[in-house]
């Protein structure tokens, strides 16, 4: 007999499942989190910050390098 998967996991499993279908999120892989202390993968935050943030974080860099 097969067991039954919790309703909780089911539930998750449906959200993630939307926002892959309606809004295009991506699902990460466990090679993707960098960061195994803060749980980050960063290399897509770095991707994400440079397409939606270009303007400041070449300002944040040449303020650091002008110190």
């Amino acid at each position: 007999m097969a067991r039954k998967k919790a309703p909780e996991l089911t539930f998750q499993q449906h959200i993630a499942d939307f926002l892959v279908r309606e809004h295009k999120y991506g699902v990460l892989e466990q090679a993707d989190i960098t960061d195994t202390e803060h749980f980050i993968a960063e290399d897509h935050l770095w991707a994400f910050l440079t397409a939606t943030q270009a303007d400041t974080l070449t300002k944040l860099t040449d303020d650091c390098h002008a110190r």
